[in-house]
């Protein structure tokens, strides 16, 4: 399954489910061979997702302190248009501009779409120390994003690896205006089944994904 696809299933379905005013929300991906269909109906001032394709406006650099004082920073895609739209948040250490091209894609049909460094990676301040401050930074990210002045209060997460677990450990600290998330390729213990094996570690897994990490950190530390 390509990343293509995996983005091209939760985007139709977490677009849907936040507009859910129902408990919290978990979808789960479909294969991809299955169909990729909207379920629900969708926002009132879109119309349906064939009908209506607004202009996107994008804010660079959009900087969001958390509760500790450091500032993450976040592309904001939003509709051109009138009235309030739910918002799409992911969160990721793998360089937020590298996802441009699907966020248009989701605010052309009616949604804000927040694209935002995780804590310590590219332009966000902060140390990168993994999973730790996901929860906390999560919770400040979803309540920041839920009263920007053209969001309509409802949060939806998605993405898959690491992004996926930002998701859940978001959804932890229950944030009021996160309804849905949509974590794929992803675990919910990140010892046993994930770095290691029945107590063994993972040495391909764990050198492959520092290795990712390793640019970013470098360049960080050259420039500091």
């Amino acid at each position: 399954m390509t990343k293509h696809s995996l983005y091209s299933a939760s985007n139709i379905l977490l677009a849907l489910l936040c507009l859910s005013s129902g408990p919290l929300l978990v979808a789960q991906s479909t294969s991809a061979a299955g169909p990729e269909r909207p379920v629900g109906q969708p926002h009132s001032n879109v119309g349906t997702q064939s009908e209506s394709r607004y202009e996107v406006i994008v804010e660079h650099g959009v900087r969001t302190k958390m509760r500790d004082g450091v500032s993450l920073v976040a592309d904001v895609y939003r509709p051109k248009g009138e009235g309030k739209f739910p918002v799409l948040l992911e969160r990721t250490p793998y360089n937020r501009k590298d996802e441009s091209a699907m966020a248009h894609e989701l605010s052309a049909h009616g949604y804000v779409v927040v694209l935002q460094d995780t804590r310590g990676r590219y332009d966000s301040g902060g140390e990168f120390y993994p999973f730790r401050d996901e929860s906390q930074d999560g919770y400040d990210t979803v309540e920041w994003a839920a009263q920007l002045s053209y969001a309509e209060g409802k949060v939806g997460m998605f993405g898959g690896s690491y992004v996926g677990a930002t998701q859940m450990l978001a959804a932890m600290a229950r944030p009021p205006h996160l309804v849905a998330i949509f974590p794929f390729l992803t675990s919910s213990e990140y010892y046993d089944g994930w770095t290691y094996q029945s107590g063994v570690l993972m040495q391909w897994f764990t050198s492959s994904w520092t290795s990712i990490l390793a640019v970013d950190t470098l360049r960080r530390q050259t420039e500091a």
